[in-house]
């Protein structure tokens, strides 16, 4: 059975405010260590499926629309 892979604990950067440039810095290191350790969690199977060119269209015309 595959893990769901969940990048919702990512809160967007859009619209938030940091109070100084280090606090910024560091939510950001933050962000690429998430994101770092879902990619070690994928199998070579889930990459290519994500890297394919109908998976990518898919999500572009998603985006596009909502």
């Amino acid at each position: 059975m595959q893990r769901l892979i969940s990048v919702r604990t990512l809160k967007p950067l859009k619209n938030q405010l940091f109070s100084c440039l280090q606090t910024l810095r560091v939510d950001v290191a933050r962000r690429r260590r998430r994101i770092q350790e879902i990619f070690d969690q994928l199998t070579l199977e889930q990459v290519i499926s994500i890297s394919s060119y109908n998976f990518i269209l898919e999500a572009l015309f998603y985006a596009a629309s909502h």
